[in-house]
């Protein structure tokens, strides 16, 4: 094959291994980040189990608190229900960003197996027209000898 066009494929197929890498690289710190924010997201539903099962044993031992320490722990419930919400939504952008890069990984990596169909196929359209004129030459040169050997016995 031509080094020209072997270069030009190589390095396009070099260019699409790039991005395919770097597409790998963000998907995996896509995985990370939505494992973070799932965390996140079961940290704060322990918070609030945890408020619950207090404020459950303080109705089951008939512990009285004051109006101010109900409406405190009201609004610390509340806040971590609106946390839990917006966590929620944390966790579904980073999923929803996961899917998009793994779909972009699989699309560099088809591109980079359409490259490298193509440099095969052109690595091999070279050996076969090698071949044919290797084949070629190889039957002029038959023909020349067999020509040659005819005009000596003819003589």
């Amino acid at each position: 094959m031509p080094k020209s066009i072997q270069s030009t494929i190589q390095t396009i197929l070099n260019l699409r291994e790039k991005a395919e890498d770097a597409r790998a690289v963000s998907l995996k710190n896509t995985k990370v980040s939505l494992a973070n924010e799932k965390e996140k997201l079961e940290e704060i539903e322990k918070k609030k189990s945890s408020l619950l099962n207090k404020t459950g044993n303080r109705s089951r031992d008939k512990v009285i608190i004051s109006l101010n320490q109900l409406q405190v722990s009201v609004d610390y419930q509340t806040q971590l229900n609106e946390s839990i919400v917006n966590q929620t939504c944390e966790v579904d952008n980073a999923l929803r960003k996961m899917e998009k890069d793994q779909s972009n990984l699989t699309n560099a990596s088809k591109d980079k197996k359409v490259v490298e169909k193509l440099l095969d196929r052109k690595r091999v359209e070279f050996l076969k027209n090698n071949r044919r004129k290797e084949s070629k030459n190889e039957s002029e040169i038959a023909l020349k000898v067999t020509a040659g050997k005819t005009k000596i016995w003819a003589d």
